[in-house]
């Protein structure tokens, strides 16, 4: 697969990870290439907690058929289920989205969730399937494992001129310094998201857990804010700073 870039998060369904578990399928071997991509760290890759008991039933149910023992089969089905833990990242699940779903009569209820929370956490997601749904679907980002192999990622990366640009920092303080000489401060009081802060240390998370969360704490801006400050005080800022941005 050509060299990737991470402004794509690719989330696995759960048919693509048991093709690739099982070499299942005509396209298995592309499943496989993606996950091989995800390990070497060309790009990130995910997938929803939910589907970890349907890829081990179904492994599990496949397997019973070729092995000689259920100790044996369980074994096997484990260590596999475990194989795909270990490349892929699981997307946060706090476990009422189910809840606040919503969807056109016939919709898949995993797929419903899947692009829940995709879209809700992941900044660009592509959903890899072999789902007609999905691929056929507007509300969401999807592709066939093999057009994704054999195109790369470009296809998928973010429109600059329509994606939100986060303001770099560095470029901000040097924009805004000179401005301090005529009482517009400029401080960076957010430098760290709250899962690194150190009131939160006992949760041990570590950066690269919440990426979305520390880019926005990086790149913050910092403008002046106060229950007293005037409208005059507020026509400064907005003539001095936000022309300029």
């Amino acid at each position: 697969m050509p060299a990737v870039d991470k402004a794509v998060q690719l989330v696995f369904d759960t048919n693509i990870l048991v093709d690739a578990l099982l070499a299942r399928g005509h396209y298995y071997q592309y499943a496989v290439r993606l996950l091989e991509a995800v390990r070497s760290g060309e790009v990130e890759g995910w997938y929803v907690p939910h589907s970890v008991t349907t890829v081990y039933y179904l492994v599990e149910r496949t397997l019973a058929r070729e092995t000689s023992s259920r100790k044996e089969t369980v074994s096997i089905a484990q260590a596999l289920v475990k194989k795909f833990m270990g490349i892929l990242k699981p997307l946060p699940q706090v476990g009422d989205e189910l809840l606040h779903l919503k969807g056109k009569p016939g919709d898949d209820l995993e797929d419903l969730l899947i692009v829940k929370l995709a879209t809700g956490y992941l900044p660009n997601p592509l959903i890899v399937t072999r789902d007609k749904h999905f691929l056929h679907d507007r509300t969401c980002q999807a592709a066939h494992p093999k057009e994704i192999v054999e195109s790369g990622l470009a296809p998928w990366l973010p429109d600059q001129k329509n994606s939100v640009q986060f303001i770099d920092l560095a470029a901000q303080q040097r924009l805004l310094r000179p401005k301090i000489q005529e009482g517009i401060p400029s401080v960076a009081y957010y430098t760290a998201p709250l899962h690194l802060q150190g009131a939160f240390a006992g949760l041990a998370h570590n950066p690269g857990d919440f990426p979305v969360a520390e880019q926005v704490a990086e790149q913050c801006l910092s403008l002046p804010m106060s229950a007293y400050l005037t409208q005059a005080d507020q026509e400064k800022v907005v003539k001095a700073i936000g022309v300029r941005l």
